[in-house]
Protein backbone atom coordinates (compact mmCIF):
# COMPACT_ATOMS: atom_id res chain seq x y z
CA UNK A 1 0.00 0.00 0.00
CA UNK A 2 1.46 3.34 -1.03
CA UNK A 3 2.04 6.33 1.20
CA UNK A 4 -0.87 8.11 -0.46
CA UNK A 5 -3.24 5.72 1.34
CA UNK A 6 -2.25 7.09 4.76
CA UNK A 7 -3.80 10.32 5.96
CA UNK A 8 -1.94 13.12 7.72
CA UNK A 9 -4.36 15.17 9.87
CA UNK A 10 -5.30 18.61 8.44
CA UNK A 11 -3.80 17.61 5.08
CA UNK A 12 -5.94 16.92 1.98
CA UNK A 13 -7.24 13.36 1.65
CA UNK A 14 -5.93 13.03 -1.91
CA UNK A 15 -2.59 14.03 -3.47
CA UNK A 16 -2.46 17.55 -4.93
CA UNK A 17 -2.57 16.42 -8.57
CA UNK A 18 -5.61 14.24 -7.90
CA UNK A 19 -7.42 17.02 -6.03
CA UNK A 20 -6.92 19.34 -9.00
CA UNK A 21 -8.42 16.72 -11.32
CA UNK A 22 -11.68 16.14 -9.44
CA UNK A 23 -14.65 18.47 -9.68
CA UNK A 24 -18.30 18.94 -8.76
CA UNK A 25 -19.70 17.37 -5.59
CA UNK A 26 -16.71 15.05 -5.27
CA UNK A 27 -14.41 18.08 -4.92
CA UNK A 28 -16.91 19.85 -2.65
CA UNK A 29 -17.02 16.82 -0.34
CA UNK A 30 -13.23 16.54 -0.27
CA UNK A 31 -12.86 20.22 0.67
CA UNK A 32 -15.66 20.11 3.25
CA UNK A 33 -14.07 17.15 5.05
CA UNK A 34 -10.73 19.00 5.15
CA UNK A 35 -12.34 22.22 6.41
CA UNK A 36 -14.24 20.46 9.20
CA UNK A 37 -11.24 18.39 10.21
CA UNK A 38 -9.09 21.50 10.59
CA UNK A 39 -11.79 23.21 12.63
CA UNK A 40 -12.36 20.25 14.95
CA UNK A 41 -8.70 19.51 15.57
CA UNK A 42 -8.04 23.20 16.32
CA UNK A 43 -10.87 23.26 18.85
CA UNK A 44 -10.14 23.01 22.57
CA UNK A 45 -12.99 20.54 22.91
CA UNK A 46 -13.07 18.61 19.61
CA UNK A 47 -16.06 16.58 18.52
CA UNK A 48 -16.27 13.57 16.26
CA UNK A 49 -15.41 13.69 12.58
CA UNK A 50 -18.65 12.55 11.00
CA UNK A 51 -21.79 13.47 9.10
CA UNK A 52 -25.20 12.61 10.57
CA UNK A 53 -27.81 10.96 8.33
CA UNK A 54 -31.37 11.54 9.58
CA UNK A 55 -34.00 9.32 7.97
CA UNK A 56 -36.80 9.64 10.53
CA UNK A 57 -39.25 11.07 7.97
CA UNK A 58 -38.82 8.41 5.29
CA UNK A 59 -41.62 5.92 4.63
CA UNK A 60 -41.01 2.15 4.86
CA UNK A 61 -37.56 2.61 6.36
CA UNK A 62 -36.46 1.53 9.84
CA UNK A 63 -37.26 4.82 11.58
CA UNK A 64 -37.08 4.00 15.30
CA UNK A 65 -34.18 4.36 17.75
CA UNK A 66 -31.33 3.73 17.18
CA UNK A 67 -31.75 3.13 13.44
CA UNK A 68 -33.32 6.42 12.38
CA UNK A 69 -29.97 8.21 12.49
CA UNK A 70 -26.58 6.89 11.48
CA UNK A 71 -23.13 8.26 10.83
CA UNK A 72 -20.74 8.66 7.91
CA UNK A 73 -17.37 8.70 9.60
CA UNK A 74 -14.58 10.67 8.00
CA UNK A 75 -12.25 7.65 8.02
CA UNK A 76 -14.89 5.86 5.91
CA UNK A 77 -14.94 8.82 3.52
CA UNK A 78 -11.14 8.63 3.31
CA UNK A 79 -11.39 4.96 2.27
CA UNK A 80 -14.12 5.81 -0.24
CA UNK A 81 -11.97 8.47 -1.91
CA UNK A 82 -9.13 5.97 -2.32
CA UNK A 83 -11.47 3.20 -3.58
CA UNK A 84 -10.04 1.15 -0.73
CA UNK A 85 -13.33 -0.03 0.73
CA UNK A 86 -16.91 1.15 1.17
CA UNK A 87 -18.38 0.82 4.63
CA UNK A 88 -21.84 -0.70 5.05
CA UNK A 89 -23.24 2.66 6.20
CA UNK A 90 -22.55 4.04 2.71
CA UNK A 91 -24.27 1.02 1.17
CA UNK A 92 -27.30 1.71 3.38
CA UNK A 93 -27.36 5.42 2.46
CA UNK A 94 -27.10 4.61 -1.25
CA UNK A 95 -29.84 1.96 -1.03
CA UNK A 96 -32.26 4.31 0.76
CA UNK A 97 -31.68 7.07 -1.78
CA UNK A 98 -31.93 4.63 -4.69
CA UNK A 99 -35.34 3.46 -3.47
CA UNK A 100 -36.48 7.10 -3.34
CA UNK A 101 -35.32 7.65 -6.94
CA UNK A 102 -37.05 4.46 -8.09
CA UNK A 103 -40.34 5.77 -6.65
CA UNK A 104 -39.89 9.27 -8.12
CA UNK A 105 -39.00 7.94 -11.58
CA UNK A 106 -41.74 5.30 -11.32
CA UNK A 107 -39.42 2.48 -12.33
CA UNK A 108 -41.58 -0.68 -12.32
CA UNK A 109 -41.02 -4.07 -10.75
CA UNK A 110 -38.25 -3.29 -8.21
CA UNK A 111 -37.86 -1.71 -4.78
CA UNK A 112 -34.97 -1.44 -2.30
CA UNK A 113 -35.44 -2.22 1.39
CA UNK A 114 -33.65 -0.59 4.31
CA UNK A 115 -30.67 -2.75 5.21
CA UNK A 116 -30.38 -1.70 8.87
CA UNK A 117 -31.21 -5.14 10.29
CA UNK A 118 -29.37 -6.97 7.52
CA UNK A 119 -25.94 -7.45 9.02
CA UNK A 120 -24.61 -10.50 10.79
CA UNK A 121 -23.46 -8.70 13.94
CA UNK A 122 -27.14 -7.81 14.54
CA UNK A 123 -28.79 -11.07 13.48
CA UNK A 124 -26.34 -13.23 15.44
CA UNK A 125 -27.20 -11.63 18.80
CA UNK A 126 -30.49 -13.37 19.61
CA UNK A 127 -33.77 -14.74 18.26
CA UNK A 128 -35.51 -11.43 18.99
CA UNK A 129 -33.28 -9.71 16.46
CA UNK A 130 -34.36 -12.27 13.86
CA UNK A 131 -37.96 -11.28 14.59
CA UNK A 132 -37.22 -7.56 14.18
CA UNK A 133 -35.62 -8.23 10.79
CA UNK A 134 -38.23 -10.67 9.47
CA UNK A 135 -41.13 -8.43 10.57
CA UNK A 136 -39.60 -5.44 8.79
CA UNK A 137 -39.03 -7.43 5.59
CA UNK A 138 -42.58 -8.83 5.73
CA UNK A 139 -44.04 -5.33 6.16
CA UNK A 140 -41.90 -4.05 3.30
CA UNK A 141 -43.06 -6.89 1.05
CA UNK A 142 -46.71 -6.16 1.89
CA UNK A 143 -46.12 -2.49 1.08
CA UNK A 144 -44.57 -3.47 -2.26
CA UNK A 145 -46.88 -6.24 -3.48
CA UNK A 146 -46.70 -4.90 -7.00
CA UNK A 147 -42.92 -5.38 -7.18
CA UNK A 148 -41.28 -8.33 -8.85
CA UNK A 149 -38.01 -7.99 -6.93
CA UNK A 150 -36.98 -6.40 -3.66
CA UNK A 151 -33.26 -5.73 -3.25
CA UNK A 152 -31.95 -6.16 0.30
CA UNK A 153 -28.26 -5.34 0.87
CA UNK A 154 -26.87 -7.82 3.41
CA UNK A 155 -23.59 -7.66 5.31
CA UNK A 156 -22.06 -10.96 6.52
CA UNK A 157 -19.78 -10.57 9.52
CA UNK A 158 -16.06 -10.57 8.65
CA UNK A 159 -16.82 -11.43 5.02
CA UNK A 160 -17.96 -8.08 3.59
CA UNK A 161 -20.15 -9.27 0.75
CA UNK A 162 -23.29 -7.26 1.30
CA UNK A 163 -25.71 -7.81 -1.57
CA UNK A 164 -28.83 -9.91 -1.53
CA UNK A 165 -31.62 -9.54 -4.11
CA UNK A 166 -34.89 -10.81 -2.65
CA UNK A 167 -37.82 -11.54 -5.00
CA UNK A 168 -40.92 -11.34 -2.75
CA UNK A 169 -43.26 -13.61 -4.71
CA UNK A 170 -40.82 -15.75 -6.68
CA UNK A 171 -39.87 -19.29 -5.63
CA UNK A 172 -36.29 -18.53 -4.74
CA UNK A 173 -33.96 -15.88 -3.42
CA UNK A 174 -30.51 -15.22 -4.84
CA UNK A 175 -27.81 -14.86 -2.22
CA UNK A 176 -24.60 -13.05 -3.05
CA UNK A 177 -24.10 -11.48 -6.46
CA UNK A 178 -20.44 -10.89 -5.65
CA UNK A 179 -18.30 -13.97 -5.17
CA UNK A 180 -14.88 -14.49 -3.69
CA UNK A 181 -12.96 -17.55 -2.61
CA UNK A 182 -14.13 -17.55 1.03
CA UNK A 183 -17.17 -19.70 1.77
CA UNK A 184 -19.99 -17.77 3.46
CA UNK A 185 -22.50 -18.91 6.06
CA UNK A 186 -26.00 -17.67 5.19
CA UNK A 187 -27.82 -19.47 8.01
CA UNK A 188 -29.13 -16.36 9.76
CA UNK A 189 -30.31 -14.47 6.70
CA UNK A 190 -31.98 -17.58 5.24
CA UNK A 191 -33.91 -18.02 8.48
CA UNK A 192 -34.95 -14.34 8.48
CA UNK A 193 -36.17 -14.47 4.88
CA UNK A 194 -38.12 -17.69 5.39
CA UNK A 195 -39.81 -16.21 8.47
CA UNK A 196 -40.57 -13.06 6.47
CA UNK A 197 -42.30 -14.88 3.62
CA UNK A 198 -44.42 -16.82 6.14
CA UNK A 199 -45.44 -13.56 7.86
CA UNK A 200 -46.04 -12.01 4.44
CA UNK A 201 -48.63 -14.70 3.73
CA UNK A 202 -50.33 -14.17 7.09
CA UNK A 203 -50.65 -10.46 6.28
CA UNK A 204 -52.46 -11.08 3.02
CA UNK A 205 -49.57 -11.39 0.61
CA UNK A 206 -49.76 -13.81 -2.31
CA UNK A 207 -47.21 -16.64 -2.10
CA UNK A 208 -46.60 -18.54 -5.32
CA UNK A 209 -43.63 -20.63 -4.19
CA UNK A 210 -44.28 -24.28 -3.35
CA UNK A 211 -41.05 -24.58 -1.43
CA UNK A 212 -41.55 -25.35 2.28
CA UNK A 213 -39.33 -25.68 5.30
CA UNK A 214 -40.66 -27.08 8.58
CA UNK A 215 -44.09 -27.20 6.88
CA UNK A 216 -44.09 -23.44 6.29
CA UNK A 217 -43.57 -21.49 3.03
CA UNK A 218 -39.91 -20.82 2.33
CA UNK A 219 -37.56 -19.50 -0.30
CA UNK A 220 -35.41 -21.84 -2.37
CA UNK A 221 -32.15 -20.01 -1.68
CA UNK A 222 -29.62 -20.13 -4.50
CA UNK A 223 -25.97 -19.32 -3.79
CA UNK A 224 -24.00 -21.11 -6.49
CA UNK A 225 -24.68 -19.14 -9.66
CA UNK A 226 -22.13 -17.46 -11.93
CA UNK A 227 -21.33 -13.86 -10.99
CA UNK A 228 -18.50 -11.35 -10.59
CA UNK A 229 -15.47 -12.90 -8.89
CA UNK A 230 -13.89 -10.23 -6.74
CA UNK A 231 -10.16 -10.57 -5.96
CA UNK A 232 -9.33 -12.59 -2.85
CA UNK A 233 -8.63 -10.37 0.16
CA UNK A 234 -10.15 -7.22 -1.33
CA UNK A 235 -12.01 -4.79 0.95
CA UNK A 236 -13.92 -3.06 -1.85
CA UNK A 237 -17.01 -5.28 -1.58
CA UNK A 238 -19.29 -2.28 -1.10
CA UNK A 239 -18.35 -0.92 -4.52
CA UNK A 240 -19.20 -4.26 -6.14
CA UNK A 241 -22.53 -4.25 -4.32
CA UNK A 242 -23.55 -0.79 -5.53
CA UNK A 243 -22.37 -1.67 -9.04
CA UNK A 244 -24.83 -4.57 -9.10
CA UNK A 245 -27.64 -2.45 -7.70
CA UNK A 246 -27.11 0.20 -10.36
CA UNK A 247 -26.98 -2.39 -13.14
CA UNK A 248 -30.19 -3.99 -11.89
CA UNK A 249 -31.90 -0.59 -11.87
CA UNK A 250 -30.65 0.18 -15.38
CA UNK A 251 -32.00 -3.11 -16.68
CA UNK A 252 -35.39 -2.28 -15.22
CA UNK A 253 -35.33 1.19 -16.78
CA UNK A 254 -34.46 -0.31 -20.17
CA UNK A 255 -37.30 -2.82 -19.78
CA UNK A 256 -34.93 -5.74 -20.12
CA UNK A 257 -36.60 -7.29 -17.09
CA UNK A 258 -40.33 -7.63 -16.50
CA UNK A 259 -42.75 -9.62 -14.33
CA UNK A 260 -42.29 -12.41 -16.88
CA UNK A 261 -38.53 -12.49 -16.38
CA UNK A 262 -37.95 -15.82 -14.70
CA UNK A 263 -35.03 -16.97 -12.59
CA UNK A 264 -33.13 -18.13 -15.69
CA UNK A 265 -33.22 -14.56 -17.02
CA UNK A 266 -31.84 -13.17 -13.76
CA UNK A 267 -29.10 -15.81 -13.61
CA UNK A 268 -28.06 -14.97 -17.17
CA UNK A 269 -28.03 -11.28 -16.21
CA UNK A 270 -25.66 -12.08 -13.31
CA UNK A 271 -23.42 -14.12 -15.62
CA UNK A 272 -23.22 -11.26 -18.10
CA UNK A 273 -22.14 -8.91 -15.31
CA UNK A 274 -19.44 -11.38 -14.38
CA UNK A 275 -17.89 -10.92 -17.83
CA UNK A 276 -17.34 -7.16 -17.40
CA UNK A 277 -13.59 -6.37 -17.69
CA UNK A 278 -11.71 -4.85 -14.75
CA UNK A 279 -11.13 -1.45 -16.39
CA UNK A 280 -14.89 -0.98 -16.85
CA UNK A 281 -15.48 -1.90 -13.21
CA UNK A 282 -12.93 0.72 -12.17
CA UNK A 283 -14.77 3.38 -14.16
CA UNK A 284 -18.02 2.29 -12.52
CA UNK A 285 -16.45 2.63 -9.06
CA UNK A 286 -15.47 6.23 -9.88
CA UNK A 287 -19.07 6.81 -10.94
CA UNK A 288 -20.22 5.44 -7.57
CA UNK A 289 -17.85 7.87 -5.82
CA UNK A 290 -19.53 10.77 -7.60
CA UNK A 291 -23.02 9.46 -6.85
CA UNK A 292 -22.25 9.11 -3.14
CA UNK A 293 -20.66 12.56 -3.02
CA UNK A 294 -23.78 14.09 -4.56
CA UNK A 295 -26.05 12.32 -2.06
CA UNK A 296 -23.94 13.52 0.87
CA UNK A 297 -23.60 17.12 -0.30
CA UNK A 298 -27.20 17.62 -1.45
CA UNK A 299 -29.29 15.25 0.68
CA UNK A 300 -27.30 15.02 3.94
CA UNK A 301 -25.68 18.45 4.32
CA UNK A 302 -28.14 20.84 2.66
CA UNK A 303 -31.11 21.97 4.78
CA UNK A 304 -33.52 20.97 2.02
CA UNK A 305 -32.03 17.46 1.78
CA UNK A 306 -34.09 14.38 2.61
CA UNK A 307 -31.48 13.16 5.15
CA UNK A 308 -30.62 16.52 6.74
CA UNK A 309 -30.09 16.61 10.52
CA UNK A 310 -31.05 19.89 12.20
CA UNK A 311 -28.61 21.10 14.84
CA UNK A 312 -25.76 19.12 16.36
CA UNK A 313 -25.70 15.85 18.27
CA UNK A 314 -23.77 15.67 21.52
CA UNK A 315 -20.79 13.35 21.72
CA UNK A 316 -22.58 11.27 24.33
CA UNK A 317 -25.57 10.80 22.01
CA UNK A 318 -23.25 9.73 19.20
CA UNK A 319 -21.47 7.20 21.39
CA UNK A 320 -24.73 5.78 22.75
CA UNK A 321 -26.25 5.38 19.30
CA UNK A 322 -23.12 3.80 17.79
CA UNK A 323 -22.98 1.29 20.65
CA UNK A 324 -26.68 0.45 20.21
CA UNK A 325 -26.36 -0.04 16.44
CA UNK A 326 -23.38 -2.40 16.82
CA UNK A 327 -22.19 -1.71 13.29
CA UNK A 328 -18.72 -0.43 14.13
CA UNK A 329 -17.58 -0.40 17.73
CA UNK A 330 -14.07 0.93 17.22
CA UNK A 331 -13.42 4.39 18.69
CA UNK A 332 -13.73 7.45 16.49
CA UNK A 333 -10.47 8.83 15.20
CA UNK A 334 -9.27 12.01 13.57
CA UNK A 335 -8.41 9.99 10.47
CA UNK A 336 -5.63 8.31 12.40
CA UNK A 337 -5.47 10.15 15.74
CA UNK A 338 -7.60 9.16 18.74
CA UNK A 339 -9.61 12.06 20.09
CA UNK A 340 -8.96 12.95 23.75
CA UNK A 341 -12.43 12.36 25.21
CA UNK A 342 -12.68 8.63 24.53
CA UNK A 343 -11.58 7.33 27.94
CA UNK A 344 -14.07 4.70 29.05
CA UNK A 345 -15.30 3.96 25.51
CA UNK A 346 -14.79 0.22 25.82
CA UNK A 347 -16.54 0.15 29.22
CA UNK A 348 -19.81 1.41 27.73
CA UNK A 349 -19.77 -1.36 25.12
CA UNK A 350 -19.85 -4.14 27.70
Amino acid sequence: MGAAKYHIPVEPILPKATVEAIYGNLRRLHDDVLRREKSLIASKNPGYLLYVVNMSQQRLYVDTFPAEKFFLRFDYIFDMFHLKKLDFTFVRLFALYMNYIIRIEQIPYISVADSYFMHESFLAVCKKHHEYASNYIADFMVGNKDKETIIVPYHPRRARRPHHPLPPILPRSLLGLVKNMTKKDYTHIKSVLDSAIFSYGLRGGEITTRKTRNRAPAFGHKTDFCCIHQPSGTLSDGFYVLHHMLEYKRDQQNLRMSPRSGNAHILQWAKNLGDIPDHRLRVEFYHIQRELSQIIMKEVLEKTGMFYEEGQMSREDVRTRVAAQRLDLKPFTALGDYLPDLDGWHDMLE
